[in-house]
């Protein structure tokens, strides 16, 4: 959409100044004022220069640069012996005269009327066919090998060159001449039917002659640039075109009003000095005079142009911008605009006049309720940055960031006041960097606060952590001590006491904390409590566990039953904590049962040892009554 802007405003401009209109003068050919056949005729004039009032014409056939006054030659150089075929011709500012000698595949430097000097490496010019001098740079123009060189006048060297080869529009082919006008080349790209504009970086700007207003070239060999106008041979169309610096067509000169009513025949150079167009007339073999006049156009019919296309400029520069809000918006005022100048430039101005009216009223008409489209949009964007900033008071921003802060809510201001002001492409700038950098600076602040936050809570956290060693080696000193032991509830105080010291809340991460503390010296107190007043017990308990021992380890026929007494030890020692006393008294109870347990087993042994006694006498007195009775019977059988 953007594109319309210099389109219209290059019709504008274009309509709104004089353009070119051209006076036949005189025609030059050599021959003086009398028109005598002398070997100084014209045959193929190629170039043109100017230099202290005397024109200066290059011939390609008969190989001379010749000086001129009027139409009288009073100087020539050169000659077929020297010469192999000039072109085009430049002149510095002391008066030296360079040649681009084609068909001598070389560039010269005119040193006498027979003296010449060969610029450049051998061969390194060997289809020059353009030359422009300023200051101590000559710029060599090729053509078989499309290049443009500067050559140093001091140094006697290249100091570049650049090729044009390549495809696409940088391409040239064949190219016959160039100018430099306001540091941009001028080349007239032969092969290529155009001009071809280059800036001084040989990026290529535009093509100047492809149909642009009607007008299309047909291999041009000549350009010139003079007063924001572009003149042109357009060789192979018999003509001159002149054309507008951004390629619109100004006027076509066919050349007549001369000897024998002629029209041009394959023009080469052109040259425009103080209000005259000189043309090189190759076919006529002559050299042609015309005067730049100017014309006008209709005043009124372009006034409203002008007023229309002020308005469309002004429509097109919103709707740029509500094309990078992202807000939907088209408009018919610059096609109306454009058929304006179309119908002004075939002269039909009422047309012109009519949809300039229309195009003014549209583009008038639907500005304002597209200034309040934006105007919502850009606000929408500045409240939406505006809520995230809220989320972070100055106080609670971090240091690095305030700086950031407040530049962020500035631009929110500043959107506003570009608003005010009426300057919506100002306002858009800035509103459209607003979600960037409100989203940039949550992150930033969300990221700081956790990391002040991470530091402020770690002596809360190294405390948490030394409450949770102290509890568990209460609990390992409560099972050591066969104490029960329940420290639930300080862990989850500890818990609750850490999430609160990470999430900011230390003041309340402090009162568990010291809540915490307090329930670890209540339980090791009572640890302690529950140690003291268990110690006669677990005396009592050890003094019974070592009597069963010493009981158990009697030895006796019958082996004392120790359990009940092991029984009552497993009853006192989990009541040594809880109930002391108790304890000692199971305690004693199982030492005193154990006791009698032995007593019995100790008295069944006697009595068992007793028994046994006199059973070992009965029958030693029985076997030694049966040894008597025996002994007998046998001495009576003897």
């Amino acid at each position: 959409m953007k594109k319309y802007v210099p389109f219209l405003v290059a019709f504008a401009f274009l309509f709104a100044f004089s353009f070119a209109d051209f006076e036949f003068l005189r025609e030059i050919d050599g021959t003086g004022e009398a028109h005598s056949n002398t070997v100084n005729n014209f045959t193929a004039p190629a170039g043109l220069a100017f230099y202290n009032g005397h024109l200066y014409v290059s011939d390609q056939d008969n190989r001379f640069i010749y000086e001129l006054s009027n139409n009288t030659v009073t100087y020539r150089a050169g000659g077929s012996n020297i010469l192999g075929g000039p072109r085009n011709i430049a002149i510095d500012v002391q008066g030296t005269i360079y040649v681009a000698d084609y068909g001598g595949a070389s560039v010269r430097k005119i040193l006498g009327s027979t003296q010449m000097q060969r610029l450049g490496l051998s061969g390194e010019f060997s289809s020059a066919v353009s030359l422009y001098s300023e200051g101590s740079t000559l710029y060599v123009l090729d053509s078989s090998n499309p290049r443009i060189s500067a050559f140093s006048l001091g140094s006697g060297v290249t100091n570049y060159s650049t090729t044009f080869a390549q495809a696409g529009d940088s391409s040239l082919s064949v190219p016959s001449d160039m100018w430099i006008y306001e540091g941009n080349f001028y080349v007239a790209d032969t092969g290529n039917n155009r001009i071809a504009v280059f800036d001084s970086n040989f990026s290529f700007l535009q093509s100047i002659g492809k149909g642009k207003g009607g007008v299309s070239l047909r291999q041009p060999k000549g350009v010139f640039v003079s007063d924001k106008m572009v003149f042109v041979s357009d060789t192979l169309n018999n003509r001159v075109a002149v054309f507008s610096m951004d390629g619109y067509p100004l006027e076509t000169l066919y050349g007549g009003n001369a000897t024998g009513g002629r029209n041009f025949s394959q023009p080469t150079d052109l040259i425009v000095h103080e209000g005259v167009l000189y043309v090189a007339d190759a076919g006529n073999k002559r050299v042609v005079a015309y005067s730049i006049g100017e014309i006008g156009g209709n005043a009124t019919v372009l006034a409203q142009i002008s007023e229309a296309n002020a308005s469309v400029a002004r429509l097109q520069k919103l709707l740029s911008v509500a094309q990078r809000l992202g807000v939907p918006a088209t408009s018919s005022a610059e096609g109306l605009l454009s058929a304006s100048v179309s119908s002004y430039e075939n002269f039909r101005y009422s047309d012109a006049a009519d949809q300039a009216r229309s195009a003014k009223d549209a583009a008038d008409s639907q500005y304002p309720a597209l200034v309040q489209q934006i105007i919502v949009k850009l606000r929408q964007l500045s409240s939406a940055a505006n809520s995230t900033m809220s989320q972070y008071a100055e106080i609670s921003t971090p240091a690095y960031l305030l700086a950031n802060r407040t530049a962020i809510l500035s631009k929110i201001t500043q959107v506003e006041n570009a608003i005010g002001a009426g300057n919506y492409s100002l306002a858009a700038d800035i509103a459209l960097e607003l979600p960037s950098l409100a989203s940039s600076f949550a992150l930033q602040a969300q990221a700081g606060a956790t990391n002040n936050t991470q530091a402020q809570a770690q002596p809360y956290l190294d405390s948490i952590v030394s409450a949770r060693s102290w509890l568990g080696a209460l609990s390992t000193k409560a099972a050591a001590n066969g104490l029960p032991f329940d420290g639930a509830q300080v862990s989850s105080l500890l818990d609750m006491a850490q999430t609160q010291a990470l999430s900011g809340n230390f003041a309340q991460a402090n009162a568990t904390i010291s809540q915490a503390h307090a329930q670890l010296e209540a339980l090791a107190y009572s640890i302690e409590q529950s140690i003291q007043q268990s110690n006669p017990a677990l005396v009592a308990i050890a003094n019974a566990q070592a009597k069963i021992a010493a009981l158990e380890a009697e030895r006796l026929i019958f082996y004392p039953n120790m359990q009940p007494s092991r029984t009552l030890l497993s009853q006192a020692s989990s009541l040594a904590s809880s109930e002391p006393q108790r304890a000692i008294e199971l305690a004693q109870q199982a030492q005193e049962a154990a006791i009698g347990e032995a007593s019995n087993a100790r008295s069944l042994s006697y009595v068992a040892i007793a028994v046994g006694g006199v059973a070992l006498i009965m029958v030693l007195v029985a076997a030694g009554m049966i040894w008597y009775l025996h002994s007998k019977r046998k001495r009576r059988r003897l």
